[in-house]
């Protein structure tokens, strides 16, 4: 790795160097934040996608997001992604592996989800899209996606 354009400070020391800070250190406060967002679909279809919209002037810094599915009988998550978009218009992917939880007890309907912590960066006025391929086409899926972390002032 090379680093370039950092100034430097010479100057000659006698005995130790004591560094301080004068006055009050201001922190500005975190404002947490959760969005989520719902998609239940009724008719066939092998995908299913939800969005949630943070506030237009703040950052939405995502650490941890949470997805919820349940779907007809023996149809699985074959791919899920997490996007993210910044004011330029560019994009960063989060793959995720939704694992099979389990089934309802009428047997009517199975459950995969997840709760994963993650560092995510999405600019306000944008979108963070939660997207859902299946292994087959489904007649009812039902998507529940949560993104919980802070804003920040852009």
């Amino acid at each position: 790795m090379v680093v370039v354009n950092t100034p430097a400070v010479q100057a000659n020391q006698s005995g130790p160097w004591t560094v301080s800070l004068s006055g009050p250190v201001k922190v500005p406060p975190l404002q947490p934040l959760q969005l989520s967002c719902r998609s239940r679909l009724s008719f066939r279809d092998n995908i299913n996608e939800c969005v949630v919209t943070p506030p237009a002037g703040k950052r939405f810094v995502v650490q941890t997001i949470s997805i919820h599915i349940d779907v007809d009988p023996g149809v699985r998550v074959s791919e899920a992604s997490v996007n993210s978009f910044d004011a330029s218009g560019g994009a960063t992917s989060l793959w995720l592996n939704i694992p099979f939880t389990g089934s309802f007890p009428c047997a009517c309907g199975d459950i995969s989800q997840l709760t994963q912590d993650v560092h995510l960066y999405v600019d306000g006025g944008t979108n963070l899209v939660f997207e859902l391929l299946f292994n087959t086409d489904t007649n009812n899926n039902n998507l529940i996606a949560s993104a919980i972390g802070y804003l920040v002032d852009m």
